[in-house]
């Protein structure tokens, strides 16, 4: 990669870290007008939960999938490139699929043994399972795209990512807020 390639690239995504950063706490001061102390405090229930298992399930995928891509791309062997994002997708679907169902099942027991200490974070941490399933599977594209020096399908989609996150929460919580706080949270 060119020097004036690599300059390109970090900015891109640092100029699409900045956007996410914004709307990250754009999204928190609405959502806090929206739901209230009490309905943030639920929320931060469930929100650390979900960061957690993200950073457990997918933190060195974008990163792993990106050096083999990249040494197989450097060797011109791009059927080899194609083999690893497809073996990496299809079990990081798989992973992301299972991990996503038993969050559920999860969040019952954290609730169960106290380790939530309110049961109306229930919602919040059950709600999640969607959202974590395709956050890991997004994981698999920015490191393909990362192993082939393109950083603007990856800058992209982290603004996409957190724009369709940040009007989803935004909506639902708005939408949910007349069945109770728990459903809004």
């Amino acid at each position: 990669m060119s020097k004036n390639s690599f300059l390109r690239g970090a900015m891109v995504l640092t100029a699409a870290g900045i956007i996410v950063k914004i709307l990250g706490g754009l999204n928190r001061i609405l959502l806090s007008r929206l739901l209230g102390g009490e309905g943030i405090g639920l929320y931060q229930m469930a929100y650390p939960v979900y960061i957690l298992l993200l950073s457990i399930i997918g933190a060195g995928i974008p990163i792993a999938v990106s050096i083999m891509i990249a040494e197989e791309a450097a060797r011109g062997h791009y059927s080899g490139v194609r083999r690893i994002f497809r073996v990496t997708l299809a079990f990081m679907t798989v992973v992301a699929v299972l991990c996503g169902l038993a969050l559920p099942f999860g969040a019952q027991a954290m609730v169960h043994f106290g380790i939530v200490r309110d049961a109306r974070a229930f919602p919040a941490l059950a709600v999640l399972a969607p959202a974590l399933t395709l956050s890991v599977i997004a994981c698999c594209f920015r490191g393909y795209f990362q192993g082939l020096q393109q950083m603007t399908p990856t800058a992209l989609s982290q603004m996409a990512d957190q724009f369709v996150r940040v009007c989803t929460m935004l909506v639902l919580a708005w939408l949910f807020l007349p069945k109770g706080l728990e459903w809004a949270a």
